[in-house]
């Protein structure tokens, strides 16, 4: 898996999600020296279900509130089939997983999603590198003089920053313990989601490799755990009713949280002791070299200070609510929640809502609200899909709000007695841990400036993001980023000049504005935006090298055949497929049976 003929560099990877662990296997494949770190105590990101969600700030709008990293609900199934959210290399279906798969569903539970996941982190073995429970709450770069100085550093690198990162260790127990700490925003009484169990329709297997299965399987079973905290607790709402009085009025409170002054402690003095934390033999063994020259000093509060040749960020784009400006919404009494906080429809039983935003989560959850609420209005700008329901009733959109429960709309119609409000309405771009240091910013869903959405041309390529890109295939999108990140680093593949790269941020930001596209699709690559995710995908690729090949045709022809499906069949497009779609997965079940035999033949 190690190149050793190649620049090796001492790596940082922030997040240990879908984006984070094929970023980690493609540096550790270039030869680097990888630690990654991930603020829970599992690999998946967004997939690892937390049923719990942030009951004091349901609209996300408190930056201290307790935070909670998944958007998952507890009926999800993909919107997505699920060959085409393999990796080039590790396809996912059934018979990589072994017993660890237990949806076979061509739209799997997200349960599944997150299974894959955690066997792709075992068959390659990726744990030792990761720090679980670990919050990053400070990256800088290492002053210029520091960085001339640096002798493991490349010649093509010694111009550019290393950097300093400061983790803190969280468990659960001590971010609800800083939850009760701060002014809670709403008072709820929640319920326990229960997730509807999943009946998988039988399907037959595309090939029978039992072998492989059981090597994978086994390798899961032997693959190291995160360590277990001596204390770990985990809060869940207790009852399926909200206390509507207060949840209107999320207001920001400016309180000290422990990872901001933890923070702040390290940039008016340097710790010295030396890290005192515990790790398993296998993680010692993994990537001891790493730490060995990442680490270097133990501060209070659980932080520890490392040093990096280079950062990836992975954190994902679906943890910041973003909100829409309605007048009266901190005066509305009823529920009020951002879609990031829904767990389960129940709560909305015999309600009148109102749905905002009518993206693809927008149209999922005003379905699966009407199926218990008394009526759901669904609130939008325009509207793709196909005539709604009977008990949606598609309305412009939401302006206003009043305390008496009446909510105003573009077109001047007014709906009285309003139960409660649901904003499907996006995410933002936030990264807390940069802020200050003025190398990106994020206003309007635009993340400035990034060459190609992955390098801050000021300080390419030691810092880099991958996985802001929304409208595409993203965990094959992941992995090309990842690979083009770890080639640059360790040059076997290079960037244009800073001039040139700063010169094409501004070429694409003018092809949006001639093309009437809104800031906030800078990172969106439907097939309609004037770079898809096709071209946009072909061009990492010639970057990385030859030996990296374009993305194969049957994975555009069958995202688009799925597209269209979903369009026409809102409800059903995940069980019942026409002969068009099927000759699509039957094209799509083939590749998946050449990876796998690929993957077995590795492997064996």
């Amino acid at each position: 898996m190690v190149n050793n003929d190649r620049d090796q560099l001492n790596v940082a990877v922030i997040g240990a999600g879908a984006a984070g662990l094929v970023a980690t296997r493609e540096l550790l494949r270039e030869g680097h020296r990888v630690t990654a770190f991930e603020q829970n105590d599992n690999v998946g990101g967004i997939w690892d279900y937390q049923e719990e969600c942030e009951t004091e700030d349901l609209l996300g709008r408190n930056p201290n509130r307790r935070h909670v990293h998944s958007s998952m609900y507890s009926s999800l199934r993909t919107n997505l089939p699920r060959q085409i959210m393999s990796f080039s290399d590790f396809p996912f279906i059934p018979e990589v997983m072994g017993d660890q798969s237990h949806d076979s569903r061509r739209f799997p539970s997200h349960t599944e999603v997150q299974a894959w996941l955690e066997v792709f982190a075992a068959r390659f073995q990726l744990r030792q590198y990761i720090r679980f429970n670990s919050q990053i709450v400070s990256l800088r770069p290492i002053t210029s003089a520091a960085v001339e100085s640096n002798s493991e550093l490349p010649a093509s690198l010694n111009t550019v920053p290393r950097w300093k990162l400061i983790a803190q260790t969280v468990t659960v127990k001590q971010a609800a313990q800083r939850a009760e700490q701060a002014p809670h925003a709403t008072e709820a009484n929640g319920a326990k989601n229960q997730a509807e169990p999943a009946d998988p329709a039988a399907s037959q297997p595309i090939a029978d490799n039992d072998s492989l299965a059981a090597d994978v399987g086994a390798s899961l079973e032997a693959s190291p755990k995160p360590a277990e905290a001596d204390d770990i607790a985990s809060h869940h709402p207790d009852s399926n009713r909200f206390h509507f009085r207060h949840c209107g009025k999320q207001k920001c409170s400016r309180h000290d949280s422990t990872s901001n002054s933890c923070s702040s402690r390290f940039s008016d003095q340097h710790a010295h002791a030396h890290s005192s934390h515990t790790q398993s033999g296998s993680e010692q063994q993994g990537s001891a070299e790493s730490r060995r020259t990442a680490e270097s000093q133990s501060g209070p509060s659980g932080c520890t200070e490392y040093d990096f040749d280079a950062v990836l960020v992975c954190v994902g784009n679906y943890h910041q609510p973003n909100l829409p400006e309605i007048k009266g919404m901190d005066d509305f009494e009823g529920l009020q929640m951002h879609a990031h906080n829904y767990r389960s429809s129940s709560i909305f039983a015999g309600m009148l809502v109102i749905v905002v935003g009518a993206s693809f989560s927008g149209e999922e959850l005003a379905r699966a609200i009407a199926d218990v609420a008394s009526q759901v209005f669904h609130s939008a700008r325009s509207f793709q899909q196909s005539t709604p329901r009977d008990t949606i009733t598609r309305v412009a959109m939401l302006t206003e709000l009043s305390s008496a429960g009446i909510a105003s709309f573009q077109d001047g119609t007014q709906i009285a007695n309003i139960d409660a409000v649901v904003y499907c309405t996006g995410y933002q771009y936030a990264y807390p841990f940069l802020e200050g240091t003025g190398l990106v910013t994020s206003h309007d869903m635009r993340v400035d400036p990034l060459w190609q959405h992955i390098f801050p041309p000021n300080v390419a390529p030691t810092l880099s993001f991958v996985g802001l890109i929304w409208k595409s295939l993203r965990n094959p999108q992941f992995e090309l980023q990842s690979k083009l990140v770890a080639r640059v680093l360790s040059g076997r593949a290079q960037l244009p000049s800073r001039p040139q790269m700063v010169q094409d941020v501004a070429d694409f930001y003018q092809k949006l504005i001639d093309c009437g596209v809104p800031v906030r699709y800078t990172h969106n690559q439907a097939d309609i935006m004037p770079v898809n995710q096709w071209a946009y995908n072909a061009k990492l690729a010639e970057i990385c090298g030859p030996d990296v090949p374009k993305q194969p045709d049957w994975l555009q022809a069958l995202y688009a055949a799925t597209s269209v499906h979903i369009l026409g069949r809102p409800d059903s497009f995940r069980d019942e497929w026409g002969p068009q779609e099927i000759a699509v997965y039957d094209i799509a079940d083939k590749f998946c049976t050449q990876m796998l035999q690929e993957l077995h033949d590795h492997n064996a």
